[in-house]
């Protein structure tokens, strides 16, 4: 189930090296990284360090896996947002090299949407927002944001759930590349899907016709489903999708939670996540796929629906896909420092030329 070989030129063992995001940070939570087009990868999260609050956070690595100590402070840049807590979720490379990174921001009364663009020598970028900066609020509660999609044009999304009289919905709002809301999608910008509530908005999918795809948890009866939303361009339900929009799924009767969501090349979508059964203690690791009309395609694993063996490490952490349609998924070996790989053929199976036993 492992990948065969590491590349061992890389950080000197395949693995990089463990850096603090700050010398002097107490803590250190790294979200999530990307590749830039020279083999370098910027790594973002939140650290708290001697600025105080928790704060966004990037660091570079070269592409040998060592510290750019030539990015930022030594390699590393460190940004305060909100009052309290700043986690960045997600963090893109833009054409020009400049870094955008979005997330939650944590005031005195509650949360809110935020993001930052940095230079791509690390310095903020303040022809972005307001010196550097942008929050949004879109709710009269918290505002958590968990995804995000970059236009074609610069323009961007940041979706998540937001806090309506208590509860919580799914939301989206969308950008102009210099920060500012635009006011052509939904009501000024800012989208609230009300109706089914959300226990979580986990990741957002910009497919190759515009539209875009939100996936959540949703509360039901016995716990929690996947849900899918589809906008249109202009932030609408688009109808063509499930029931007017909205495509509800679970795998049983218990605590379905969606932790990843990607389009294939054919419009289907293929969603991964954890399913804890009613009674039981312990999370399976699912994946499901659904036609572009929001149904589920049976041609995948069984019925459209596949749980892995409980030999299988947990929980899912992402999935991706090869250019030939194959599925890599990651999962988090619980509660050890590894991360290990399966890969899955286009229709669910077991991939056995894959690594070690697939």
């Amino acid at each position: 189930m492992l990948f065969r070989s590491l590349d061992l030129t890389w950080g000197g063992s395949g693995k990089g090296v463990s850096y603090p995001f700050t010398l002097r940070a107490t803590l250190s939570t790294p979200s999530a990284l990307a590749l830039q087009s020279d083999g370098k990868v910027v790594l973002t999260g939140r650290c708290a360090g001697d600025r105080g609050p928790r704060a966004f956070c990037v660091m570079r690595l070269n592409s040998d896996g060592t510290l750019d100590r030539s990015f930022g402070d030594g390699g590393i840049s460190l940004n305060s947002i909100g009052e309290i807590n700043d986690t960045a979720s997600s963090i893109a490379v833009l054409p020009d090299g400049k870094l955008l990174l979005t997330g939650t921001c944590s005031s005195t009364r509650d949360q809110d949407f935020c993001a930052a663009r940095y230079l791509p020598d690390g310095g903020i970028d303040t022809s972005f927002g307001t010196q550097g900066t942008i929050t949004t609020n879109l709710s009269v509660g918290n505002d958590v944001a968990s995804g995000f999609a970059l236009l074609p044009d610069g323009r961007f999304v940041i979706s998540g759930k937001c806090q309506i009289i208590g509860a919580y919905d799914l939301c989206a709002a969308r950008y102009l590349p210099d920060g500012r809301l635009d006011e052509s999608f939904g009501n000024a910008g800012k989208v609230i899907i009300s109706g089914l509530g959300a226990y979580s908005g986990a990741r957002l999918v910009r497919q190759r016709d515009g539209k875009l795809t939100i996936l959540g948890s949703c509360p039901n009866t016995s716990g929690s489903d996947f849900c899918l939303h589809r906008l249109l361009e202009n932030g609408s339900m688009d109808s063509t999708f499930g029931l007017q929009g909205r495509a509800t799924v679970a795998f049983g009767a218990g605590y379905n939670t969606p932790r990843d969501l990607v389009e294939q090349r054919d419009g289907r979508l293929l969603a991964a996540g954890s399913w804890l059964k009613t009674g039981e203690y312990i999370d399976s690791s699912c994946l499901l796929r659904l036609l572009p009309d929001g149904s589920l395609d049976s041609t995948f694993a069984v019925s459209g629906k596949l749980c892995l063996p409980s030999s299988y490490p947990g929980p899912i952490v992402a999935i991706s896909l090869q250019n030939n349609d194959h599925i890599i998924v990651t999962l988090s070996n619980g509660y050890l420092p590894n991360v290990d790989a399966i890969r899955l053929t286009p229709t669910g199976a077991r991939d056995f030329t894959f690594g070690v036993d697939g």
